[in-house]
Order: structure tokens, then sequence, then C-alpha cells
């Protein structure tokens, strides 16, 4: 049953972590939470990787991985973004649909065929997104905006689907290990070198003051446990039903924002975190 508590893990630790990270990337900035994340889970993970790993990945396996984690990385600066000007509640169930990009990919360009409940799982997020990127009274007023950080959780829809759809691919002939391990260096490298050549600072302990400073620790946790977690998850015999538990992360998101944040929503929007929740959950099964 340790698949079942690695899941677990993983979705209360990037659940909560996304919650602490909404109260410090203004202070923080979104590129250098993005090193903080990459780096700490690269450096926990690594050793792991390293002992499990198994064969070496193949040149061909690694350009897929490093791609993946080219993407992976766009996707969750956006994902930042997001966080940092809109509200947890709408942004996360967004951003969790990445899932639908990877299977419209599969689809379309590999050949792969929907199962009845993930066709289903891609009509209730087509729904779903929608209804809790908008907001009723301006649909009424014939004045249309998506609702803030929408656009950006877009994008990480977009940029995560491409990255788990090479990563997939790579992992048909390389351990999964060795290819987060990769990904994550490719966005530590690649973010730690636009901060350099901007000439701005990787680590600025002036930006954080107080308590920040223990949220921010937190946050590094919790998402290191996070990606030990997702790993063993995916890495288990389990992982048809690990998989869907994991990505239930969203929803204690969005839980934990309506408690500790006192977000509120207008009924059409809950009404898409809704679907867009149970899409996410049944296009992993």
């Amino acid at each position: 049953m340790l698949w079942l508590l690695a899941a677990i893990v993983t979705a209360l630790s990037w659940g909560t972590g996304d919650l602490l990270t909404k109260k410090i990337v203004k202070q923080v900035g979104e590129l250098r939470l993005l090193l903080y994340f990459q780096l700490s889970a690269l450096l926990a993970f690594a050793p792991v990787a390293f002992i499990y790993m198994g064969a070496r990945p193949s040149p061909g396996s690694l350009l897929l991985f490093a791609a993946s984690g080219a993407f992976a990385g766009v996707g969750y600066l956006s994902l930042l973004k997001a966080f940092k000007e809109g509200n947890l509640s709408v942004v996360s169930p967004i951003a969790g649909a990445q899932g639908m990009t990877a299977a419209a990919i599969g689809v379309f360009l590999l050949g792969d065929q929907l199962s009845g409940l993930q066709s289903i799982a891609i009509a209730f997020t087509l729904i779903g997104v929608p209804l809790v990127s908008l907001r009723l009274h301006e649909l009424v007023r014939k004045q249309v905006s998506l609702a803030a950080g929408v656009p950006y959780a877009l994008v990480t829809v977009f940029c995560g689907g491409v990255s788990a759809s090479l990563f997939s691919l790579a992992s048909e002939s390389a351990n999964c290990l060795a290819g987060i391990s990769v990904s994550l260096a490719v966005g530590v490298l690649a973010v730690s070198s636009y901060l350099a050549l901007s000439k701005r600072k990787l680590f600025k302990p002036s930006a954080l003051k107080g308590p920040a400073r223990k949220t921010l620790l937190a946050a590094v946790l919790l998402n290191i446990s996070a990606y030990l977690g997702y790993a063993y998850a995916l890495s288990s015999q389990q992982v048809s039903l690990a998989y869907p538990i994991a990505m239930t992360c969203p929803a204690v998101t969005v839980a934990l924002a309506f408690v500790f944040l006192r977000e509120r929503l207008e009924p059409t929007q809950y009404l898409g975190v809704f679907l867009t929740l149970v899409g996410i959950v049944l296009v992993a099964v």
C-alpha cells in the first residue's frame, strides 16, 4: 500500500505547496521561486534516481527528456505568474487540466485511442474551463473578459501537456527516474543562466523577511516531498490507480484557498471548478 501513501502525499504536498507559493510569489519573484523549487528538487531527487536508474538512457531519450524539461519549465513559470495575478480557486483547476493537452496529442499525433472515461473527462473539462474562466455577470452585460491569471494558466495547460507527452515517449525506452532528473536539470540551467545573463542575483535573501522565510522553506520541502512521492507512484505496479489520486492536488488547493484565503467565486465558476476537477481525475484513469 506504499503506492497509495505516495499518491496521497503527492496530492497533499503539491496542493498545500501551491497555497504557500501564492503567499510569497510576489516577494520572491517567479523566476527565483522556480529556481528554488527545481534546484532543491533536483538535489533531493538526483541521488535516488542514480541508485535506481538502471540502464543509462539513450541519447534520443535524453533529448526527449530535455525537451520535456524545457516545456515543463515554461509551464511552471506561467503557473507561478497565474498564482501571482489570479485566485488559486480559478487558476489551479485550469492549470491542472494539462492532461487534456497530452490526451489530444496522443490522439491526433501519436494514434492513441481514448477510453470512454477519458472522452467524458475531455467533455467535462471543455465545459468546466470556460465556466471557471468567465464571470456570469460580465457575460450578461456582454463584457467578456478572462478572470485574472487565466491566460497564464492556459499556457501551463499547453506546455504541461506537451511536456507530459514528450516525457511519456522517452519513458518507453528509459527509466522515468532519470527523466525527472534530466527535466529538473534543464530547468535549473535555463533559469540560472537567464538570471545570470540579465545580471540579476540568483539568491536574494533580503526579498524575504520574517514569516515569509519559513513559508518559503515549507513550500520548498513540500515540493521535494511531492516529487519523491510522484516518482514512487509512477514507478509502482499500481500506477493506473496512483496517478489519478496524485492528480487531485488542485482539489486540495481549491479547498485550502476557500478556507485560508477566503476566496469566493460565482456559482457558475464553482460548477466549472467541479467539472474541471472531475475531468482531471477521469483523464488519468
